[in-house]
């Protein structure tokens, strides 16, 4: 009899126990469910000025951007460890591949036609362009020093620390190991097409003058110069110094000429606190923006850019 009320409460207990886990599951449901239905924070792309046009559409965000001269972009999205390529011109998504954890952690990211590359603080690994799959994987060392990068025809040239690690693009073979320091530091300018020097200060903002005359063309004070992308052949700026509207900017004027103007809708139970700057790239005739915060991505295109720039030119 003992026996039997013992059995009872243990089968009681396991009853409750299990009920209460159901309960758990079912609120989590709920409440997974509820966050999924919510209204969330989206940006909506308004009218578009002199020609823009929306050319593709991603319902993600991606923290980096490279491309190659295929026209290829390759992206890694926010919040995901993976690595995706798509069509620049279409959006049309080619693949992704799932990143491992000795691959995560990007300091450096490059692609040409044959690969795409990701620098970490320890490695080096190529991806194939056109399937994904890792081709091969370097060790460059343990971390914690300064890092940059560069192609060079086909070479990868890795600065890690004070040594230079020149890399056989195709296979990852390490070929020279010379003297060579990083610098950690934000560049302070940049050059296009050897004829303009961009430059960038906490005072000035973006400012543009001529290589060879040293002569100032124009600055706008409130665009960051390592938060724009530029089409070199044109000879246009693209900035969006707040998250609500991009600018072209002509490099020879420093008049905007396009506006691309985005309408920023939040939950009315949020507070509108964290503002990110929108992650911008330019390729083959298409503006990509990325918004961080909302996870989305917009394709923009203008067939009549060039030919306004084309005209100011002096």
């Amino acid at each position: 009899m003992k026996f039997s009320s013992e059995n009872l409460k243990s089968s009681s207990r396991q009853a409750f126990i299990i009920f209460v886990a159901l309960v758990l599951v079912i609120l989590l449901s709920l409440y997974l469910l509820i966050q999924q239905t919510r209204p969330k924070l989206t940006y909506t792309l308004g009218v578009l000025d002199q020609g823009f046009e929306l050319v593709w559409y991603k319902d993600a965000g991606f923290a980096s951007f490279v491309s190659n001269s295929n026209g290829i972009i390759f992206a890694l999205p926010i919040g995901e460890e993976k690595l995706v390529a798509f069509d620049a011109k279409t959006g049309l998504m080619y693949w992704e591949t799932d990143l491992s954890f000795e691959q995560r952690g990007m300091r450096v990211f490059l692609a040409d036609v044959l690969s795409a590359y990701i620098v970490t603080s320890t490695t080096v690994d190529a991806y194939d362009t056109k399937t994904g799959n890792v081709k091969w994987s370097t060790k460059l060392g343990d971390g914690h020093v300064a890092i940059e990068a560069q192609l060079d025809g086909d070479l990868l040239k890795v600065y890690y620390g004070d040594r230079l690690y020149e890399i056989a693009s195709e296979n990852g073979e390490i070929l020279y190991i010379k003297p060579g320091i990083a610098h950690e530091d934000y560049p302070t300018f940049k050059i296009v097409n050897d004829e303009f020097l961009l430059t960038g200060s906490t005072s000035g903002g973006l400012c543009a003058q001529r290589t060879k005359t040293h002569k100032l063309l124009w600055c706008h004070p409130d665009i960051d110069l390592n938060l724009i992308t530029i089409d070199e052949l044109c000879g246009s700026v693209y900035a969006m110094p707040d998250d609500n509207v991009l600018r072209v900017i002509d490099l020879f004027t420093g008049e905007v000429l396009i506006k691309a103007a985005f309408t920023r809708s939040i939950p009315v139970d949020e507070k509108d606190d964290n503002r990110y700057v929108p992650v911008l790239f330019y390729v083959d005739g298409v503006t990509v923006v990325s918004f961080v915060d909302s996870r989305q991505t917009f394709g923009l295109k203008s067939d009549a850019l060039c030919q306004i720039n084309t005209l100011s030119a002096p």
